[in-house]
């Protein structure tokens, strides 16, 4: 089966659809949505790169990716919405359910189904990718720093192998300093035919790049002129955009070992708006 682990967990919380081996066809329709999901991620660079005329029938296998991303999607929020409707007709009360599912929230606050369905696919891609690559990727940085590897060990070793308790993981505090500065996801981009990936959390941050538009005219109050402290206009749809990456390696923030992983920085350094790795806001 193509659908990972993490998908399978991001589809149960986010649809509500757990994954049942004895129905073929439902597996079959999860197998064709994890293809066509990575191959529309693959290829979203080049389109978004062609602007206006990125609707032009230039890759016909990517326009048909999305359309089986979004039947499969639409399948799950027309029938959240229907059961939503049947609800506040019938009056029926609204106890909590026995399980949170995220799409149950969502056709209670709006009901456009394409909102529905951007809001679904921006917390799966989060969800899906961004764990795969925390995981393989601390390891591997783990790999690289066996004396954090050894002092990590020694934390969690009192589990004796059992499974953490959420109050176990909020005690494990070097833990939590591993992932600040290490955790990580592949960010993919295409660059002279060939796919090169950057990693990362504050090192190596899961968004290293981003872009907001301004609702209005408006001005940022520095960073313009030859000493860069005087404003800049920015007109009303203009793109403004900054990077996480190097933000985050700023050794006027960080310090001389800006470029290190140090997970012992975070005893004193704490986190604010200098630190996204998710973004904010």
């Amino acid at each position: 089966m193509y659908v990972n682990d993490h998908e399978d967990a991001a589809i149960e919380f986010l649809l509500g659809a757990t994954s049942d081996p004895s129905q073929p066809q439902e597996s079959i329709k999860r197998y064709e949505f994890g293809i066509a999901f990575d191959y529309a991620l693959l290829h979203l660079d080049e389109f978004s790169l062609r602007g206006k005329l990125r609707y032009l029938p230039w890759n016909r296998k990517f326009v048909k990716s999305c359309k089986t991303v979004h039947d499969f999607v639409d399948e799950f929020v027309v029938k959240a919405q229907a059961e939503q409707a049947a609800r506040n007709k019938e009056k029926l009360s609204t106890e909590k359910p026995e399980r949170y599912v995220f799409l149950d929230e969502l056709v209670q606050s709006t009901n456009d189904p394409i909102q529905i369905r951007d809001e679904l696919l921006s917390i799966l891609l989060a969800g899906r990718d961004t764990t795969a690559g925390l995981l393989t990727n601390t390891f591997h940085i783990l790999a690289k720093n066996p004396e954090v590897w050894l002092k990590l060990r020694s934390e969690v070793q009192p589990l004796n192998g059992r499974p953490p308790t959420y109050e176990d993981l909020k005690s494990f505090r070097y833990l939590k300093q591993v992932i600040d500065e290490s955790k990580m996801s592949h960010f993919m981009f295409h660059v002279s035919s060939s796919l090169q990936s950057s990693t990362g959390q504050r090192l190596f941050p899961v968004v290293p790049a981003n872009a907001r538009f301004a609702i209005n005219d408006t001005f940022i109050p520095h960073g313009g002129g030859p000493d860069g402290l005087s404003p800049v206009y920015i007109a009303k749809g203009g793109p403004v955009g900054y990077n996480t990456y190097v933000m985050h390696r700023d050794p006027k923030i960080w310090g001389d070992d800006a470029a290190e992983f140090k997970p012992e920085r975070w005893d004193t350094m704490r986190q604010g708006w200098h630190y996204l790795p998710f973004n904010g806001g």
